[in-house]
């Protein structure tokens, strides 16, 4: 192992050597570093009593499970390797709780009573035109309280999201963005987890905020590994990308007082695929262990949502349903290995 320092706080971060299943041990580490500290300093920026909201419950176990606790790493206590289905490591004391916001689609879904707090922090997509105004609505119905409400948008808000929080005359009332484009999901998978990508380029026509988080991301890799030399792309969108990323690399350039010669760098080539050249792919069934398991249970971010009896009978008694969150990555060793077989 060699050390490495992966933040800006110089930590000292000891790396494992390459290997088949974690390729570039730099690049994830520092990209969950990053993440962390982004999502940290956002959650610590107001004092008090802090509640969270999600848009959806995938948005908070990518957030609370992936960001601010590492799966891979992660010690339980006992012999257990899950966690209840609402309870999340590594939170700040401030934080008393955390909720999903309701569909308003499903009238049997509703806002949950919410406990007094100094600050309520609300987590979105940037494609949630619908949920913001179901979110405007309810700080409306508590514009008599002192409460802040922090709006925070992933990876920022669109043109359209500004505009319609100008217009309003709320209160108390925050919004920010949170950049955190890649995330590790695995040592050898990174992901946007940008679920609404293809409907915003295809079906909405709005791809630059697609295409500017995109090419971001990409900046970002080479930020840690260095600039890739050999890049090419496949179909409109990818193409867009590229040129999107080039020219973002090369403003950074220019600003940069210190241009020095591009040192060797891990990866020699990067390919870029727009979904539309292959749509099949996707519809395919998956005959493997893990693609099986996220067909029947459903694999969010690396967690899966299990009854606790399945993972741990009782055959003396019957306790009640209690739903866990397990995590299922390649630091399982007997996961790792039946994942792929079919």
């Amino acid at each position: 192992p060699v050390a490495v320092t992966a933040s800006s706080k110089e930590a000292q971060v000891i790396l494992p050597p390459p290997s088949a299943t974690n390729p570039v041990p730099t690049l994830p580490a520092a990209l969950r570093l990053d993440n962390q500290e982004q999502l940290l300093n956002l959650l610590q920026m107001e004092q008090g009593r802090q509640l969270l909201i999600f848009e959806t419950d995938e948005l908070r176990t990518l957030l609370l499970r992936q960001v601010v606790s590492d799966p891979n790493t992660r010690v339980y206590k006992g012999k257990k390797n899950w966690d209840a289905q609402n309870v999340f490591a590594g939170l700040p004391r401030s934080i008393v709780g955390t909720q999903i916001m309701p569909d308003k689609h499903d009238k049997h879904q509703k806002w949950q009573e919410e406990m007094a707090v100094d600050v309520i922090t609300y987590f979105l997509h940037a494609s949630s035109l619908s949920k913001t105004l179901l979110l405007q609505d309810k700080i409306q119905s508590r514009s008599t309280t002192t409460t802040l409400h922090r709006v925070v948008y992933l990876p920022q808000p669109t043109a359209i999201l500004q505009k319609m929080w100008s217009n309003t005359t709320l209160q108390n009332v925050l919004i920010h963005k949170l950049q955190l484009d890649l995330f590790p999901i695995e040592q050898n998978v990174l992901s946007l987890e940008y679920p609404s990508a293809l409907k915003e380029t295809d079906v909405d026509r709005i791809p630059s905020t697609c295409i500017t988080t995109i090419a971001r991301s990409l900046a970002k890799i080479q930020d840690v590994v260095g600039t890739i030399p050999r890049v090419q792309s496949l179909g409109p969108l990818g193409e867009e990308v590229v040129k999107k990323m080039m020219n973002m690399r090369f403003e950074e350039y220019l600003s940069s007082s210190n241009n020095k010669e591009e040192e060797a760098v891990e990866i020699a080539a990067m390919m870029i695929f727009d979904r539309k050249v292959d749509l099949v792919t996707p519809m395919v069934t998956p005959l493997t262990y893990e693609g099986l398991l996220d067909d029947t249970i459903g694999i969010n971010v690396g967690h899966v949502q299990i009854d606790v009896n399945i993972l741990n009978p009782d055959n003396d008694e019957q306790p009640d349903k209690e739903i866990v969150s397990l995590a299922v990555t390649g630091s399982d060793t007997l996961y790792a290995e039946v994942r792929d077989q079919h």
